[in-house]
């Protein structure tokens, strides 16, 4: 009985553990550079924020990897910002709900999935 239960605290260990072990690249894949500043940084500069934005894409991974991962958020500040535009108080989040949790222990790690979450403020040059 406790041999059982021993391998069955390290099969969960494992299937807690494993999903979390992956890196996550952040590149741009906008052909105009976006210029991504905080607000303090522009102080004597003139501009003005022309709307927020806060976006949420579901991301899926089978054994830690998905292509999308690398070009999203470059995907997504090309979107929001166009090429005249500037981007501050930029904040990328990733979480994970129950049900995120739970598909990645039934699946023993192999498959997860996550929200990235990308908001910040659009800006215009004065």
């Amino acid at each position: 009985m406790a041999l059982i239960s021993a391998k069955a605290a390290l099969l969960l260990g494992l299937t807690l553990i494993l999903p979390s072990c992956y890196q996550m690249t952040i590149q741009s894949a906008a052909e105009d550079p976006i210029l991504i500043n905080h607000a303090s940084s522009l102080a004597g500069t003139p501009y003005r924020v022309v709307r927020h934005f806060y976006r949420e894409k579901q991301l899926d991974y089978v054994f830690g990897v998905n292509p999308q991962q690398d070009t999203l958020v470059g995907h997504l500040l090309a979107e929001e910002a166009g090429p005249k535009a500037g981007i501050i108080n930029l904040q990328v989040r990733r979480t994970y709900n129950a049900l995120d949790w739970a598909v990645s222990f039934f699946t023993l790690g192999i498959y997860s999935r996550a929200l990235v979450i990308v908001e910040g403020d659009v800006i215009e040059w004065l």
